[in-house]
């Protein structure tokens, strides 16, 4: 009796571009000489059970090509055969015309492809005998899509269930209000303790302990029940990055030979989970940034070799979860950015006068590389060289409530450090009052929190500055940045002051109380609020009141522009 094909196409066609995604990213790490035994028994066992899968369902041309494939790898592991240039790039489009046939499969119900000249080529790589690439297509530029629909969950219902239970925070604070308001009642019914109504009263006192105690315990498990059941839907709408990154081996493997460069990539921490929107939108990020540093920043062979370095660049991703957001690192140990070149062309292009950009500091020069249009290139190719590219990073992560600082040192590379949100539904952030009105400041702009005694504050030409890691430092007030009347400020003798950062800049903001660093339901700003771009979303605290979340990058421009005051 035949196999109805029909039922089990969609599963195939799902695990078949997993395991061809798999195979995909072993192949980089065999040509890196970073991989293991397991390994291989890993890539065959994937390429076996797509021959098998592939010979059940009756698809003779997949299964064919499968099967080539597999000799190819298990030649590689008895160490018969080694992995030339040309043996990658028959491997890859092999695994191309795979990729291909489970397109086709999809349209069409059959593996209508052409597989002989690779069949016939895999087969003399596998025996070790000269085989030729030149009637083959080339490498595919195409780019996994990540905006696919991978969840198998509507997201539209995963989100309509997080902001029904972001409602439900309402009930743990209702709980807590009660319990604040029974603790009262308490305290009054205990004033009339001496009265001829006593009696009477040490009933309504032992009643009003049980309720006290009842509204505490609801109170705690009503906020417990409500952040697991958040934490478990937020959970449902995270993909690890690994979504976008098995991607870059061969990406950086392709721009490299088009450039004739040699490129080592190494990615850690992949497997790390993050909100599927953020995912979409560090895609981009990461198509920039790793085009710019093979194309800029990592050098070609001769290049390397006169500088005293291997001829080989490396170029690393690493990505790891700190404090509520999700740090990733890239690096590369390329030419580093020549200060000096950013300078002459913001000169030449009128960004800035011939005498201010002499006064620029390292920290200002590096910031040019985010402005639209700004590039050192010499030369436009289909790479990069027109200036687009590092202004779109800094607007997706602005976006994404992120922060992104550049640390380049010239000769021995650049390394990027952003920290973006696990999700755009929650954050790790402080909660602060200034002029009696409250904002939480996110976790990941802050460097340091300090309490200064009034004496601590230095003045230098007229404006306050602190001492801060060995340099001196402007202090603004968070007061007078946002315009807000605030009197405190020159009674008070001691002050808070947040150490802020976004991209290369650094600040000091004074405010009139902070709290300890909590996890917040982000909702969206109010329809009055949308155009006010200091804010990026509001959270609702314990007493109903709305606390709007501070854009960082946007306050740090504006407190270069605010008046200074002086409170000594």
């Amino acid at each position: 009796m035949a196999i109805d094909r029909e039922k089990y196409i969609k599963k195939y066609i799902d695990e078949g571009l997993e395991n061809t995604a798999l195979i995909e990213s072993l192949v980089f790490d065999i040509k890196d000489g970073i991989s293991s035994e397991d390994d291989f028994a890993t890539l065959l066992r994937a390429l076996h059970t797509l021959k098998g899968t592939s010979r059940m369902l009756e698809f003779k041309r997949i299964e064919e090509l499968s099967h080539a494939l597999e000799s190819v790898f298990a030649a590689l592991r008895e160490k018969k055969i080694r992995l030339s240039e040309n043996a990658i790039k028959l491997i890859l489009f092999s695994i191309d015309t795979l990729k291909s046939g489970f397109n086709i499969l999809h349209e069409t119900k059959n593996d209508d492809i052409e597989i002989n000249e690779y069949v016939e080529n895999l087969s003399l790589l596998a025996s070790n005998e000269e085989f030729s690439i030149s009637n083959i297509n080339s490498l595919s530029t195409a780019k996994k899509d990540t905006k696919s629909e991978t969840i198998r969950i509507s997201l539209g219902k995963i989100d309509s269930i997080i902001k029904s239970i972001s409602s439900l925070q309402t009930l743990e604070i209702s709980a807590k209000s009660l319990s604040k308001d029974s603790a009262e009642l308490m305290k009054i019914i205990r004033e009339f303790s001496d009265t001829p109504a006593a009696p009477n009263l040490r009933k309504l006192e032992r009643l009003g302990k049980r309720l006290n105690s009842m509204a505490k315990n609801l109170a705690i498990d009503t906020g417990n029940h409500i952040r697991s059941a958040y934490d478990n839907v937020i959970s449902l709408r995270t993909l690890p990055i690994s979504t976008i990154l098995d991607n870059y081996p061969r990406y950086v493997y392709q721009l490299s030979d088009e450039l004739g460069k040699k490129i080592s990539l190494k990615i850690e921490g992949k497997e790390n989970e993050i909100d599927k929107n953020i995912i979409e939108s560090l895609s981009d990020v990461f198509m920039h940034m790793v085009r710019n540093a093979v194309d800029h920043g990592l050098e070609t062979p001769q290049d390397r070799v006169k500088a005293g370095k291997n001829e080989v660049g490396n170029l690393s991703i690493s990505c790891s979860r700190e404090s509520g957001s999700m740090k990733i690192i890239l690096s590369d140990d390329g030419r580093g950015i020549d200060l000096d070149k950013i300078r002459q062309k913001a000169i030449r292009d009128g960004f800035v006068g011939e005498t201010a950009a002499a006064e620029l500091s390292k920290e200002d020069l590096t910031n040019y590389i985010f402005q639209s249009g700004f590039s050192t290139s010499k030369s436009v190719s289909n790479v990069s060289g027109r200036g687009v590219g590092m202004d779109v990073v800094r607007e997706t992560i602005e976006s994404m409530k992120g922060s992104i600082v550049v640390e380049s040192f010239q000769g021995k590379g650049t390394t990027f450090t952003i920290m973006v949100p696990l999700s755009i539904e929650a954050l790790m952030g402080f909660p602060i009052e200034c002029a009696g009105m409250k904002f939480i400041i996110p976790a990941n702009f802050v460097d340091n929190i300090m309490l200064l005694n009034r004496d601590e504050i230095l003045t230098v030409i007229d404006r306050p500055e602190i001492k801060y890691n060995d340099r001196i430092i402007k202090l603004n007030y968070l007061s007078q940045i946002l315009q807000i009347k605030n009197e405190s400020v020159k009674t008070s003798e001691t002050i808070f002051v947040i150490i802020i950062h976004s991209y290369d800049d650094i600040a000091a903001v004074a405010v009139d109380n902070i709290d300890s660093m909590r996890s917040v339901i982000l909702k969206t700003m109010p329809m009055f609020l949308e155009t006010m771009n200091i804010f990026s979303g509001i959270v609702l605290n314990e007493n109903y009141e709305m606390a709007s979340v501070l854009h960082i990058p946007t306050i740090m421009k504006m407190s270069k522009n605010s008046k200074l005051m002086d409170v000594k």
